[in-house]
């Protein structure tokens, strides 16, 4: 392995290649996982609400208690993940979040309860896949669906 020098920062820089080191050996520890955990509900989205059907994963978006419908729909072992962006017509959308499903195609529709964390009176803008990694972070390309807005309430 080089050694790379950044002045100042070489032990930052050293320890920072370490921990990449040790995250990539088989049998350590997973990373944390970001965002919103779903729960299985007992019901289906509302009718009306706005939903990105046409990928591996559905997602739906229930402006009322601000509720992220997930589902799985391809058995593969993948979990499905909506990332998804509050919008107030700035330059810019907030801090990106998600919600993850890691129930299976099995569990159907799942839920995240986002209203501690989607501004009233602002858009979301959502975009569902199926994910995998430690930290079911990366993309399956061809599990997208289509990216979209839903008004909140």
């Amino acid at each position: 392995m080089s050694r790379i020098s950044v002045g100042k920062r070489s032990a930052f820089g050293a320890l920072f290649a370490a921990s990449i080191a040790v995250m990539a050996m088989p049998g350590t520890a997973v990373a944390a996982v970001e965002g919103h955990e779903a729960t299985n509900p007992t019901a289906s989205p509302p009718a009306g609400v706005t939903c990105s059907i046409d990928g591996w994963v559905k997602a739906c978006f229930e402006p009322y208690g601000d509720v992220m419908w997930v589902k799985d729909t391809k058995a593969d072992g993948y979990p499905a993940r909506v990332y998804f962006y509050g919008y107030d017509g700035a330059d810019s959308a907030n801090e990106k979040q998600s919600c993850l499903n890691r129930h299976g195609a099995d569990a159907g529709w799942t839920t995240c309860t986002l209203s501690s964390v989607i501004p009233e009176d602002d858009q979301v803008i959502f975009w569902p896949m199926e994910v995998y990694g430690a930290d079911y972070n990366h993309m399956l390309p061809e599990s997208g669906g289509t990216i979209t807005t839903a008004l909140t309430s």
